[in-house]
């Protein structure tokens, strides 16, 4: 389950292996996860931020979006691996998003 508020995405039972060498929360403003695309550091306010360690499904996460950034500018939410330019998974968030001001 994934919910999203102005700043904020939250996700629900997350899983992720963490052997990504250097994979990262990324946000595009497209619909597809592209080597364009901005980190979203996890911690949030980590910076710079590390590289995604393993979830094991039973997490749950908040991202909150770098800078100015509002979830109605952004099209996908994606696991991305700079280094090799790799979408190791990915959502497309919908254009229509509830109005919550957290």
């Amino acid at each position: 389950m994934v919910q999203y508020y102005e700043k904020q995405c939250y996700m629900q039972d997350f899983a992720y292996n963490g052997r990504g060498p250097d994979a990262y929360f990324w946000v595009n403003e497209g619909p597809r996860a592209t080597r364009d695309g901005t980190t979203v550091p996890h911690p949030a306010g980590e910076l710079p931020a590390s590289p995604l360690e393993e979830f094991s499904g039973s997490n749950e996460v908040v991202l909150t979006l770098p800078n100015d950034m509002k979830t109605s500018q952004v099209g996908n939410l994606s696991v991305w691996c700079k280094r090799f330019s790799i979408n190791f998974g990915d959502i497309v968030i919908p254009s229509r998003r509830p109005a919550n001001d957290e």
